[in-house]
C-alpha cells in the first residue's frame, strides 16, 4: 500500500478549489492586516481592521465588560468620596451625599441595562453614565469652596481611567474626549478664584492637554494589542483550515493510490 506524506498532489497540474463564504472573508483580513512584509503593523492598518465587521463582532463581549467594570469603578469612586468629604465637610454634608448618591444610582441602572435591556448598546450606557459623571463632579465642585481641587483631579483622572477600562471605537472615545474637555473647560471658566479658577486656569488647561493625550495615546495602543492579537488568531484559524484542505485532499489521493495498487489498469483485475 502506498501513502503520501507530502502535501503535494500527483498530478502537478492539480489546483484547489477557490475559497469563497466566510473562508474567503477571513483570508482577505489576514492578507490585508498580517502580510505586511514581515515588519509591524502599523496604526493606519490597525484601524482598518478594527473596522471591519469581525472585528467589531469579536469586541462585543469584551465592551460590554469594560462598560460593567467603569460603572462598578464610577460607583465606588463616588461612595469612596461620600466616606472621605462627609467627616470633615459637615456644612456640605447634604450635597456630598446627594450629588455621590445619585451619581451611585445612575451607575447602577447603568449596570443592570448592560446585563439585560442595554446588552446591545453597552457604549451607549457607558457614555450616558459618563456624562452623569462629568454632571457631578462638576456639581461637587460648585458645592464647597474646598471642593475644587477635588472636582479637578476627578476630571484630569477620568480620560486615562477611561482609556484603561473601555475598549470601545476610536471615534467614540474621540467624541467623549471632547465632551469632556468641554465639561473640564467650562468648569474651570464657572469655578470660584482659586487652584481652579481665575489664576489656575491656564495651568488646568496645560493639564488638560496632557490627560487627553495620554488617553488618546493609551486608547489607540490598546487598539494596536487587540487588533494583532485577533491577527494572530484569525492567521491560526486560515491555517488549520488550509491544513484540513490538504489533509482531505491527501486523503482522497491516498484512497485513489491504494485502488491502484490493488487493482491492474490494463486488464481491471485485482493483482
Amino acid at each position: 500500500m502506498v501513502w503520501l506524506g507530502t502535501g503535494k498532489p500527483v498530478n502537478g497540474n492539480h489546483r484547489s478549489a477557490p475559497v469563497a463564504g466566510p473562508q474567503r472573508s477571513n483570508a482577505l483580513v489576514v492578507r490585508g492586516s498580517i502580510e505586511v512584509g514581515g515588519r509591524l503593523m502599523r496604526t493606519r492598518e490597525s484601524f482598518a481592521v478594527a473596522a471591519t465587521p469581525r472585528f467589531r463582532a469579536t469586541q462585543r463581549e469584551a465592551v460590554r465588560a469594560g462598560a460593567r467594570h467603569g460603572m462598578v469603578f464610577v460607583a465606588a469612586a463616588a461612595l469612596l468620596t461620600c466616606v472621605w468629604l462627609a467627616p470633615f465637610h459637615t456644612a456640605e454634608l447634604t450635597p456630598i451625599l446627594g450629588i455621590n448618591g445619585a451619581l451611585v444610582l445612575v451607575a447602577g441602572i447603568g449596570y443592570a441595562a448592560v446585563r439585560t435591556r442595554a446588552r446591545r448598546y453597552p457604549e451607549l450606557a457607558a457614555f450616558l453614565v459618563l456624562l452623569a459623571a462629568d454632571a457631578s463632579i462638576i456639581a461637587l465642585g460648585t458645592a464647597g469652596p474646598d471642593f475644587g481641587v477635588v472636582a479637578g483631579g476627578y476630571l484630569l483622572l477620568l480620560p486615562t481611567m477611561v482609556a484603561l477600562v473601555m475598549p470601545w471605537s476610536t471615534r467614540i472615545h474621540a467624541t467623549w474626549l471632547t465632551v469632556h474637555t468641554a465639561a473640564i473647560l467650562g468648569f474651570a471658566a464657572l469655578a470660584a478664584p482659586g487652584p481652579l479658577g481665575s489664576i489656575g486656569r491656564h495651568d488646568l488647561v496645560a493639564l488638560v492637554v496632557v490627560s487627553t493625550t495620554v488617553s488618546l495615546f493609551g486608547h489607540v495602543g490598546d487598539l494596536r494589542a487587540r487588533v494583532l492579537s485577533f491577527v494572530q488568531l484569525e492567521r491560526i484559524r486560515a491555517l488549520n483550515r488550509q491544513a484540513r484542505r490538504h489533509q482531505a485532499r491527501l486523503d482522497r489521493l491516498n484512497r485513489i493510490l491504494e485502488q491502484m495498487a490493488r487493482t491492474d489498469e490494463l486488464t481491471g483485475l485485482k493483482n
